[in-house]
C-alpha cells in the first residue's frame, strides 16, 4: 500500500508505516537535543538520501516536518500520487495557482550567497506546504504540521 505524505504529518515515529519504511531504507534516526542551552526543543531526524527524504520529530516523537529534496521521489517509491502537491515550473505558476484555488499564502525572497531563493507558502488549516525556488527553479519542497 502506498502511502501519503501529508497523511504521515503528526505520526508517531514508531507508527507501522514509518517503521515499515525506516527498516526497508535500513534508516537510523538521530536524537538532537538543546546541548548550548538555548530554549530549543529536541528532536528527532532520520534522513533517506535515496528518495531525497528528511523527517523531524518533535519531542513527543510526532512527524512535524517532511522535506522532500529530490521532487522525482514525489509520486514514486513508496509514496501514491498526492494532488496536493505540485511541481510549479516558478514561483508566479506557484503564485496564480493558489489565487485561482482561493489559498492562502505567504511569500518571502532572500540572497544566500549570491544566490536569490524564492518561497512561497501555501496555508492550510492542518499544515503548510512550502515551495522553494532557487535560480527561478523549483529546489526542494516542505510540508509542515500546522501552518505556522
Amino acid at each position: 500500500m502506498k502511502m501519503n505524505y501529508l497523511e504521515l504529518l503528526g505520526s508517531d515515529l514508531k507508527s507501522e508505516p514509518l517503521v515499515d519504511l525506516f527498516e526497508r531504507h535500513d534508516v537510523s534516526v538521530v536524537y538532537e537535543y538543546d546541548r548550548k542551552y538555548e530554549n530549543r526543543p529536541d528532536r528527532y531526524v532520520a534522513q533517506i538520501p535515496s528518495l531525497g527524504l528528511e523527517f523531524i520529530f518533535d519531542d513527543q516523537r510526532k512527524l512535524q516536518e517532511l522535506f522532500i529534496k529530490s521532487l522525482g521521489t514525489l509520486a514514486g517509491g513508496p509514496f501514491a500520487c498526492d494532488e496536493s502537491l505540485r511541481v510549479f515550473e516558478d514561483k508566479g505558476e506557484a503564485e496564480e495557482f493558489a489565487r485561482r484555488n482561493s489559498i492562502e499564502f505567504t511569500e518571502a525572497t532572500e540572497d544566500e550567497m549570491g544566490f536569490d531563493i524564492c518561497r512561497i507558502r501555501f496555508l492550510r488549516d492542518e499544515y503548510s506546504i512550502e515551495y522553494q525556488f532557487v535560480r527561478s527553479a523549483l529546489h526542494m519542497i516542505t510540508i509542515r504540521k500546522g501552518n505556522a
